[in-house]
């Protein structure tokens, strides 16, 4: 009769002779094996990285423009609200409102009435990278379509004084006046620097404080706006 341990030592060789490798020497390929498939993962890991980031590179780029046209029409946007409701406040409570357009981007709003001085009512800057200027690629005499300004000033009121003014004095019966008592028409260009097809106008008509907003378009000699 054979012994129990006598049949755990046949079992053990038994184990040996059926895979032709020692237990151990199994066990190692098992390990390799297990690094081979870490060591594969981890390329992937790289490799998808790499895609992630050049596809992100790649919509950064292109979005760019879209970014400043953004950036370019909230700056237009809030120009034209700061000046309507300043207009608007001028009638509203019976007050001369005050309006000076500073560069490279700064809208200062004040009031004042008979034996008061100026009273600054709010400080509001354009967006960080947008200006008032008025962009070298802009040719000069090209006026906006209601007729105003040259290209000259980045910020050109006053017009019946040869331009280049930078207040705006509104009225309580809805007119807006320059220093003088004059109707004060003018226009005001904003960009990002450096970027002329990005350039927008706004237009002030001082006999009744109408706004407008101009862009410009067409390429080299023929820019113009609309």
């Amino acid at each position: 009769m054979i012994s129990h341990s006598c049949t755990r030592q046949i079992a053990a060789v038994t184990d040996v002779a059926d895979t032709g490798y020692p237990q151990q020497a199994t066990v190692n390929i098992a390990v390799r094996r297990s690094a081979s498939i870490k060591g594969f993962s981890l390329i992937e890991g790289i490799a998808v990285c790499l895609i992630i980031l050049i596809v992100t590179s790649i919509a950064v780029v292109a979005l760019a423009p879209m970014r400043d046209s953004a950036q370019i029409n909230t700056a237009v946007q809030l120009t034209i609200n700061q000046l309507r409701m300043a207009h608007e406040e001028a009638m509203a409570k019976r007050l001369q409102y005050v309006v000076t357009l500073q560069q490279p981007g700064t809208i200062l709003t004040q009031w004042t009435k008979a034996g008061i001085g100026l009273q600054t009512e709010r400080t509001v800057p354009l967006p960080n990278g947008i200006q008032f200027s008025n962009e070298p690629g802009i040719p000069n005499g090209t006026r906006t379509p209601d007729g105003f300004g040259t290209a000259v000033f980045a910020i050109d009121f006053d017009l019946a004084k040869g331009g280049g003014s930078n207040m705006i004095y509104f009225q309580p019966d809805g007119t807006a006046i320059d220093a003088a008592g004059n109707p004060n028409n003018g226009v005001v260009y904003i960009a990002k620097p450096g970027q002329t097809p990005s350039s927008r106008a706004i237009t002030l008509f001082g006999a009744t404080g109408r706004l407008k907003s101009w862009s410009l378009t067409g390429q080299g000699a023929k820019l113009k706006w609309q």
